[in-house]
């Protein structure tokens, strides 16, 4: 699925549903270690059933915005706010009702992956029936069955990460914190771990706040994106949100038939179109050719389509050159710089 059907399915900004409270609020948070100042001000909040994305270069708050929201730190100033709970002042509430997965692997290894979820679901209260249903379903959706049996310390990393996954959801979280949950992985069970936060998310409804220095693993998953810089939030949006305030111009390849230097001029004249590529190539369609286009906005996309059929052309195809997460994290980085 690509990120535009995401966006589409999972209505962000304007369009988003407001009618409940969000999952997380945090308003004016900031926490220190002595001298340094690892959040700071942070004000955001997250819906419910999104996936957001942290990203930020190490040291920029990430691992501290997660403790922070588990009620494992406190703050030094703000508030913060999960599931509609103050997590400063009653923190068991948010913690029986979130799962997390951190970068390390802290499993008992020496007991056997079954011996760990029944552990950890008598510690969240599920009952030994309730248990055994729910890790027997989850071993199947993550692909554990043949080795729920045997001792951790026989697992790769990647049926590690898997059955810490298992874990995290075992007594039916609202909300899903993952900090690096494909690190350390190679690409098959990275890109399993990351089918299942998906399915998850959708399926049962889970808000995810997700912390990665993968911009492949955010591009996939994220219906918003949060940037941090030395602990301060400076700059969010949906991916194609971000992609439109950072550049408001767009260009596009429009492959068609019938190009003319009179249809050229007529579009050079139009306020929309910034710039014609003079140079035409030709496309692997027959009797086709292919021009790159730089219109003012995305906005201008069907001007185009409408001005290209009045003309008399035949459209083929017409391709956006879009930018990609990384491109977007490496532009928000240099204009905070």
């Amino acid at each position: 699925m690509t990120e535009t059907d995401r966006q589409t399915e999972r209505p962000t900004g304007a369009d988003a549903p407001t009618a409940s409270p969000p999952a997380i609020d945090v308003d004016g948070v900031s926490k220190r270690f002595g001298d340094t100042l690892a959040v700071d001000d942070a004000s955001f909040t997250v819906r419910r059933g999104e996936i957001a994305a942290f990203l930020g270069p190490n040291g920029s708050g990430k691992t501290t915005l997660v403790r922070l929201l588990n009620g494992i730190l406190g703050p030094t100033c703000g508030h913060v706010s999960v599931l509609g709970h103050d997590v400063t002042q009653t923190p068991l509430p948010v913690q029986r009702r979130s799962g997390v997965v951190t970068e390390s692997l802290s499993l008992y290894e020496r007991f056997s992956g079954r011996y760990n979820l029944r552990f950890y679901a008598r510690l969240y209260g599920v009952s030994a029936e309730t248990a055994s249903t729910r890790i027997e379903a989850l071993s199947e959706l993550l692909d554990l069955q043949s080795y729920l049996d045997d001792a951790v310390e026989t697992y790769s990393t990647g049926m590690q990460k898997r059955l810490l996954l298992a874990r995290a959801l075992l007594h039916d979280p609202d909300v899903l914190f993952l900090d690096e949950p494909t690190s350390g992985l190679d690409p098959q069970a990275a890109r399993m771990v990351v089918d299942h936060v998906d399915a998850i998310s959708r399926e049962q409804d889970v808000t995810v706040f997700l912390c990665t220095h993968d911009l492949q693993v955010a591009e996939r998953l994220a219906t918003r994106i949060f940037f941090l810089d030395e602990g301060a939030v400076v700059a969010t949006g949906s991916p194609t949100e971000l992609r439109s305030e950072l550049w408001p111009e767009v260009a596009v390849e429009v492959t068609l038939d019938d190009w003319s230097a009179s249809l050229a001029d007529e579009l050079a004249s139009t306020p929309w179109v910034l710039d014609l590529d003079p140079e035409v190539e030709r496309s692997d369609v027959p009797e086709t050719s292919i021009v790159r286009i730089e219109l003012a906005s995305r906005d201008a996309i069907p001007k185009l389509v409408d001005a290209l059929v009045d003309a008399g052309a035949r459209l083929y195809r017409l391709d956006e050159d879009r930018h990609s997460l990384e491109d977007i994290y490496f532009r928000v980085r240099e204009e905070v710089r």
